[in-house]
């Protein structure tokens, strides 16, 4: 009796044992869909598509090698551009028999990405659903999630190009890496770049590899800060707020300027009929405590926004030393953003 076997038996074999990991298997799915659409006296077609930017278990690169295999059974391997143009493409194989003419009976497709690749073609998908598949056609989306090394590296070691590191872990204690740890950690040492961070990221990244939602939990911060609104003050509740600041600041007559000021806006802004806004952001300003003695020369702007009905004039002794360099770097009037007294007429 012949025993001999054969790599090619995973997808070559119509009976018996045939030896494969779960990626072979997938490769073989399709041709045995078109055995079976045969076996029902189908001539049927078979199209795959997927981003290499976003590979599933190495799907695409034993689709590569599986060509021959999938040829024979006329099965198409076309990798898109991107997960969206992909997923397009194997959509448009369900309106392979829209017009008569058509080569075959049907077109069964299959779609592969990762986590982010279904976000990114959730769009196609709903439309696709949406128009539904051929008579004799079909389509199989194969998508599966992949370890967030990058986030999980930046979280834990501080940098995201530790993931390189993590990543080599993680495949080392899935037994993809033939090669012993002590081997990987002495060459990470004997490199003599950032030793212990890539050491650590190699250790971690077997720990995910084994327990991955342990590690998720030991990257979450241990403290979430969350910012509470700040609590809705009434205009007088805010100016006795401020003028008690200014007071413990330097003095009451401050605090009474302060207080003056925004009566002052509110007063002018009730005669308009403009509601308390403006009275409340002048109450609300740091700079409303300055007076009209010292305002244009010191170039502070005050929280009256409204264009005042002329420039006022500057006090004589800052016309008088214009001469000055010092004095003219600090400016008055319009030559600067023309600042103003409290008192002056809002418009």
């Amino acid at each position: 009796m012949n025993t001999a076997t054969s790599l090619d038996d995973k997808y070559t074999a119509v009976s018996g044992l045939a030896y494969m990991n779960g990626t072979h298997a997938l490769v073989r799915l399709p041709m045995l869909q078109r055995e079976r659409d045969a076996a029902a006296g189908l001539d049927t077609a078979g199209f795959i598509s997927g981003y290499r930017g976003s590979p599933l278990g190495g799907y695409d690169q034993a689709l590569q090698k599986a060509k021959q295999h999938l040829d024979r059974r006329h099965v198409s391997f076309m990798p898109g551009v991107n997960e969206e143009l992909a997923a397009t493409a194997v959509w448009g194989t369900q309106q392979a028999n829209l017009r008569p003419g058509a080569k075959y009976d049907g077109v069964f497709g299959i779609w592969y990405g990762k986590g982010p690749g279904v976000d990114r073609s959730a769009d196609v998908f709903r439309h696709a659903n949406q128009a539904g598949t051929s008579a004799h056609g079909g389509v199989l989306a194969l998508a599966g999630a992949s370890v967030p090394a990058a986030s999980l590296a930046a979280a834990l070691l501080g940098d995201a190009i530790a993931a390189n590191a993590f990543l080599l872990g993680f495949a080392w204690q899935k037994g993809l890496v033939p090669l012993a740890a002590a081997s990987i950690e002495r060459a990470i040492e004997l490199n003599a770049v950032a030793v212990e961070m890539n050491r650590q990221a190699f250790r971690w990244g077997r720990a995910a590899a084994a327990v991955l939602p342990s590690v998720q939990a030991a990257a979450r911060p241990a403290q979430v800060i969350q910012f509470v609104p700040r609590l809705t003050q009434t205009l007088e509740q805010l100016v006795e707020h401020r003028a008690g600041h200014l007071m413990a600041y330097q003095s009451a007559a401050l605090a009474a300027r302060y207080r003056a000021f925004v009566e002052r806006v509110a007063q002018a802004e009730s005669a308009l009929g403009g509601g308390r806004r403006l009275a409340e952001r002048s109450a609300g300003s740091s700079r409303t405590t300055n007076d009209s003695s010292n305002t244009c020369c010191t170039g502070s702007t005050p929280a009256i926004t409204a264009r005042p009905s002329r420039w006022p004039s500057c006090p004589s002794r800052c016309a008088a030393s214009a001469t000055s360099r010092r004095k003219r770097s600090r400016g008055c009037g319009p030559s600067r953003r023309a600042c103003w007294p409290f008192s002056t007429r809002l418009q």
